[in-house]
Formats: structure tokens, sequence, C-alpha cells
């Protein structure tokens, strides 16, 4: 599962609740703070597709970009746009020890807003 890295500060494992109810256990396998971004393994023997994601190599200009989450409490949210450019360079703050990068980004033209996760 992708999610905001925010939302698993701190956590080895987190409760997930499915939209249909179901509750499960998932492992913070990974995150990243600076782009707040977080992998969850959910674990059980719940059945699910895999998620196939666009990398740097096959993303183009034009593809569908699709963001999903809760954005302001609104659940189960999803809106749609396309990629407007890749790598682009965005100048960031690291949160961990307050040095600045310059993170090569992925520019979509679909709304983001608080609690929306882009998924391309």
């Amino acid at each position: 599962m992708v999610t905001n890295a925010h939302v698993v500060l701190g956590a080895d494992t987190v409760e997930i609740q499915l939209a249909d109810g179901t509750r499960a256990t998932g492992k913070v396998l990974g995150s990243d703070p600076a782009v707040d971004i977080a992998i969850v393994q959910i674990e059980g023997n719940l059945n699910f597709r895999k998620a196939t994601f666009a990398t740097l190599d096959t993303i183009r200009v034009g593809q569908l970009a699709v963001a999903i989450g809760s954005p302001f409490g609104l659940e189960q949210s999803v809106t749609a746009g396309i990629v407007s450019a890749v790598n682009r360079a965005v100048p960031t703050l690291n949160v961990e020890n307050g040095s600045r990068t310059v993170l090569e980004m992925i520019q979509t033209d679909a709304p983001i807003n608080p609690g929306t996760l882009a998924v391309l």
C-alpha cells in the first residue's frame, strides 16, 4: 500500500481499515519524509491485485495521473489529470537535518490537496 509518510511516522506496524470495513495489520517497509511517501505491506490472507506504477524510465508527459485519498476528511476521493512534466527540479528542505536538496519530481495537473496521494 502507498500512503503518506506523515501518516505512519514513527510506526513499525499500523492498523488499516479498507473501504469495505475490513481491518488488517500493515508493516511499514519504508518511508521518505522529504516527499511524504511511505510503503506499507498489508499482512494476512487478503486477496489484492497488485498495482502497477510508472517508473522514471517509462513515464511520459500526457499520461494519466490519478490522485486517491481523503482530502479535507472526504474519504475515498479520486481525481485525475495528466503528467505535465518529468524530472522537474523542486528545491525542498530536508526535514531530518535541515539541509536543502533539489528533488526530481513528476508534475501533474491533477488536483492534490492535503490528504491526497498521487498515483502514476
